[in-house]
Formats: structure tokens, sequence, C-alpha cells
């Protein structure tokens, strides 16, 4: 199956100018070395299925996850995304995969 989040940041909900390429760069350092864990470069459009749709089943059966933030910068606006492969992941196993980060 697998999981597609995606969170909207957008000039009206933070308090100030936030960059988008900011926002990837604290997402790579924060889970740098993490084994689940990929943190996609700004903007990457290679894991994209025909260079524009997401896919959720992309990670069936990894026990991983990938992040990515693409921009809008007219319209101040910032995307993060999380794909993820969510099969089994009911409370017990969600607190396994949180041990293993």
């Amino acid at each position: 199956q697998g999981m597609l989040i995606v969170l909207p940041i957008t000039r009206d909900i933070t308090t100030k100018s936030v960059d988008a390429r900011d926002v990837q760069q604290v997402l790579a350092e924060r889970y740098e070395g993490e084994k689940f864990v990929t943190v996609r470069p700004f903007a990457d459009r290679s894991w994209l299925e025909r260079d524009r749709f997401l896919r959720a089943d992309r990670l069936v059966d990894t026990n991983s996850m990938e992040l990515a933030v693409y921009a809008n910068p007219a319209e101040e606006q910032i995307l993060a995304v999380a794909s993820l492969d969510n099969l089994g992941k009911g409370a017990s196993g969600a607190a396994v995969s949180r041990t293993r980060t």
C-alpha cells in the first residue's frame, strides 16, 4: 500500500519568512545517517513518476520513508512531502519503527 503525507507551509501560517531550501536543510541534518529515512535533494523530481506524479506505493515492504521539499516562490508556498511504507503500522508497528530511528 503506502502513504503520502503532504504538508503545505504557506506565508499565512508562519511567523517569519521561511525559505524552502532551509526547510530541506533542516530535514537533511535531522535525518542524516538514519537507516530508514532518506531526505531527497531540494526540488528533486527524479522520484516522481513521469516527472510529476507522487506514488504512494513506491516504498511498499521497505519500512522506509522519503522526505522531499518543493517550493513556489512567487506565492511564497512550500510543500513538504513524506512518502512511507505504512503496511502493518498499527500502534505497535509504529512504536517499533520509532525505536529504530
